[in-house]
């Protein structure tokens, strides 16, 4: 049955592709603009990439139910990682520069995008460009532009998470900047994206679906003069808040 569905539904899959690429496109166009603003006036306010998550969330008919987000102006938000639609559920709910991968600016449209966007782009395997990344990141909070990082480095499947990174602590310890951890949960496991699947074929085998459901929860910011403490403290809320969902 589940077949059948699949291919009646295929249509629906494609529109969305195409409306998914459209809203980015405009998007992208739109934080230019924003961009252009920003540099007048020094306060960058995300505007763009808000509405471009919600957008996207709403055409995936990925219902989000989530708690309130902290009352503090300059973080870094550390979410776990199981898919590229984490990038769409951040982007909707927090005012947030990212960190990715520097590929991500070879891409059309999304990597200009992203680098218009205040983004921190990091080469992989580089210790030149881990220690520039950090240094971004620290000169972005020191401009009061607050941070989503993802301190597994990679996507995993669950229910469990991966060893976190460690660089990004220790700034936030040396800078006294809050972490707040966060946690993302499918209720569909298989919207996990890992290892050697690619996207379109992701995307077509999952968004067929009328809709699906994604819960997201902020815990409470941690500050620590001590990275190693901050790391597990983050690491700690980020497990029991993906139980309490489970």
């Amino acid at each position: 049955m589940k077949v059948f569905y699949r291919i009646v539904l295929f249509p629906l899959a494609f529109i969305r592709f195409v409306l998914l690429w459209l809203v980015t496109i405009f998007f992208a166009l739109t934080v230019l603009f924003e961009n252009r603003f920003y540099r007048r006036t020094g306060n960058f306010h995300f505007w763009s990439a808000r509405n471009w998550g919600k957008t996207c969330l709403f055409i995936l008919g990925l219902r989000c139910s989530k708690n309130t987000f902290p009352e503090i102006h300059r973080f870094i938000l550390m979410p776990n990682h199981r898919s590229y639609l984490d990038i769409m559920v951040c982007a909707a709910y927090s005012s947030s520069a990212f960190v990715a991968k520097q590929e991500v600016k070879k891409w059309p449209v999304l990597g200009q995008a992203l680098s218009a966007n205040q983004s921190v782009l990091v080469k992989r395997g580089e210790l030149k460009s881990l220690l520039n990344t950090m240094q971004a990141i620290k000169t972005s909070l020191e401009k009061g532009v607050s941070i989503i990082l993802f301190p597994e480095g990679t996507t995993s499947y669950g229910p469990g998470i991966l060893p976190f990174k460690s660089g990004s602590f220790k700034i936030a310890a040396e800078l006294q900047v809050p972490v707040i951890p966060c946690a993302i949960h499918y209720l569909d496991p298989n919207m996990a994206w890992i290892g050697s699947d690619t996207l379109i074929p992701h995307f077509f085998r999952q968004f067929w679906q009328l809709s699906s459901e994604v819960k997201l929860r902020f815990g409470e910011p941690l500050i620590s003069t001590d990275h190693h403490q901050l790391k597990a403290a983050t690491k700690e809320q980020i497990i029991q808040m993906l139980e309490n969902m489970a």
